[in-house]
């Protein structure tokens, strides 16, 4: 307040003060970010590796249950054809009622092969979409 003339003014001033060191803080916090994200790209190299292993590994699971199938369905064809051999047999009387057991016995087992690999396709198929991140974790029924 300026009451000693008719001009009243007023001034204003600003004061800077930047430090010309900080101790070398500011350094050592860049180094320490880039240690930090070289740390990261680190990490996130790995869980890529360890992503693409896990979708080669569920995809060459697949291939393989796949095949499974097939040969399953391949090798039911004897049992089924010794099924109808000895059911004929059986009825015509030239053979025993044990050869038509032992020839269910033996497609019932080929049977369950045939569904056995068909459960490990699909399976696999679940694997490999997990693998790929197309199926959350929390869909998976966890079992102890």
């Amino acid at each position: 307040d300026n009451t000693s003339g008719g001009d009243s003014g007023w001034s204003m001033g600003v004061s800077l003060s930047v430090p010309l060191t900080d101790g070398g803080n500011t350094r050592s916090q860049v180094i320490e970010a880039k240690s930090l994200v070289e740390g990261l790209q680190a990490r996130q190299e790995t869980v890529c590796q360890q992503i693409a292993l896990e979708v080669t590994s569920a995809l060459s699971k697949l291939r393989a249950a796949l095949e499974g199938i097939a040969v399953a369905k391949d090798e039911l064809r004897l049992p089924r054809h010794n099924m109808e051999l000895a059911e004929g047999r059986y009825r015509v009387g030239a053979g025993r009622f044990i050869e038509v057991t032992d020839a269910r016995t033996a497609l019932t087992t080929a049977l369950t092969d045939e569904v056995t690999a068909i459960y490990d396709y699909q399976v696999s198929k679940v694997n490999l979409a997990r693998a790929m991140g197309l199926l959350p974790m929390e869909a998976m029924p966890a079992y102890e």
